[in-house]
């Protein structure tokens, strides 16, 4: 079974500073993760995954089909 664990504050660094200079981009804690949203949609969204073997920290950026 797949759980989550918390997400390093290393990459929530990263990520948080690649977000910064978005107008209207914030932060909040997800079901399982950090997200940043713009608008209410989210723009990207990180979580750690613990498959009970390895962990894996997985970052989903969100883009329109054009991008």
């Amino acid at each position: 079974m797949t759980e989550y664990t918390e997400v390093p504050e290393s990459i929530v660094r990263r990520v948080r500073v690649a977000c910064a200079h978005l107008p209207e981009a914030y932060e909040e804690q997800a079901f399982a993760g950090v997200r940043w949203r713009i608008r209410g949609r989210t723009l990207a969204h990180v979580v750690t995954i613990d498959d009970g073997h390895d962990l894996a920290t997985v970052v989903w950026f969100h883009a329109a089909s054009d991008e």
